[in-house]
């Protein structure tokens, strides 16, 4: 069984969140934190050690 991940963005001076990705959880299962570096996201999950870049 999957978890799904979604990964928002809060934009500090707008106060608006925008959502940068989601999934049912095929690509990775319960992601917990999104790291932006230069034009790729990367995203941990709590109980793997596996990245995603997306």
């Amino acid at each position: 069984m999957r978890s799904p991940c979604r990964i928002s963005v809060f934009e500090m001076k707008s106060g608006m969140v925008i959502s940068s990705y989601e999934s049912n959880g095929e690509e990775i299962s319960a992601g917990s934190t999104g790291l932006s570096v230069g034009d790729h996201l990367y995203i941990g999950q709590v109980f793997r050690d596996y990245l995603l870049k997306v």
